[in-house]
């Protein structure tokens, strides 16, 4: 997962910075009040996030994501944890909620 910061907001990445690699198959993202939450096909994870260094660490796992299925064997989850309402919740496009995942 990379960053493309654009500090003079002249529309061109200014660089490539990595924030995150290593990971499998992510296909969503959120922030939220100084965190970081990645959905990846098996799990989603919540990081510190340090805005100004483009930082991702102290990855802790919410959640396992299930696998499987008849027609494709690999996870059914395709589009993003976001956070919902009440607030202390994380939903995967499959709708299951992840209690406490938002401090």
């Amino acid at each position: 997962m990379v960053a493309l910061p654009d500090s003079k907001h002249a529309g061109k990445a200014e660089r490539v910075a990595t924030v995150l690699s290593g990971l499998n198959e992510p296909h969503g993202l959120a922030f939220y009040e100084g965190k970081l939450y990645v959905a990846e096909n098996d799990k989603v994870r919540r990081y510190d996030w340090d805005e100004a260094n483009l930082r991702a660490s102290n990855p802790q796992k919410l959640a396992d994501l299930p696998t499987g299925g008849a027609i494709r064997p690999a996870p059914f989850y395709f589009t993003a944890a976001r956070c919902t309402s009440p607030p202390d919740q994380v939903a995967t496009s499959a709708s299951k909620k992840i209690r406490g995942a938002l401090p």
